[in-house]
């Protein structure tokens, strides 16, 4: 399996982000969001590679999940453990420990 923004033609992987921070309100529905992108069309990030704004989607369900977590809270909390601790948590309910696990796909 490779990477899907490696075998798109534009580099855009499978999904996009839509940063909710300066916002005015969450969308809770689709019609909300689509209203929100429309008024904010910065918010929305492509991720494409490359771009300063480049992302990895993970998700909790993914059976890796808890080791990129774990690592992850582990570097963080050398600087800021309240954020570390917060990816712990994420962690603990991730992987093999979430109640949706599965591979990847």
């Amino acid at each position: 399996m490779k990477l899907n923004r490696n075998e798109s033609a534009g580099g855009i992987g499978k999904y996009i982000v839509i940063k909710t921070e300066g916002l005015e309100e969450i969308p809770t529905t689709p019609v909300e969001l689509a209203a929100a992108i429309l008024k904010h069309p910065e918010c929305v990030q492509f991720g494409k590679v490359g771009d300063p704004d480049e992302f990895f989607v993970l998700k909790l369900k993914d059976e890796n999940a808890d080791a990129a977590l774990f690592a992850y809270s582990d570097k963080v909390m050398r600087t800021d453990i309240e954020y570390g601790e917060d990816i712990y948590n994420l962690a603990e309910r991730s992987g093999l420990n979430h109640p949706h696990c599965k591979t990847p796909d």
